[in-house]
């Protein structure tokens, strides 16, 4: 739902001001963190994490540096994709953002 998603989106940039790093993901261009075990899903029967949205649960079997041997849900590697951000100039298109953790007068994009 929307609301479910406002708050993704907000624990992401929670973790950018934090300064979490990913524990996978960079070879995809992309973010991923694994989960604590109080959010593996019920069904671990989900998809791999080449490809999918931020906010959304994934499996990793390797792909996108995924481990395969982390077990953090059962005998299930999950993560939980992340948005990403970087500080600069920005393109001055609406999917700049001003960013808390960027110097003054720079953008992030977040993907």
């Amino acid at each position: 739902s929307a609301l479910l998603l406002i708050c993704l989106t907000l624990l992401s940039k929670v973790r950018l001001m934090l300064g979490t790093s990913c524990d996978a993901g960079s070879s995809c261009g992309i973010c991923l963190v694994l989960v604590s075990s109080s959010e593996c899903p019920s069904n671990t029967n989900i998809a791999d994490c080449n490809g999918v949205s931020i906010g959304d649960l994934c499996e990793g079997d390797g792909e996108c540096g995924t481990s395969q041997s982390e077990n953090n849900c059962g005998s299930h590697e999950i993560y939980r994709r992340v948005g990403t951000a970087s500080c600069g100039l920005g393109s001055g298109t609406v999917s700049d953002t001003e960013c808390e953790t960027c110097p003054q007068g720079k953008y992030s994009d977040i993907d």
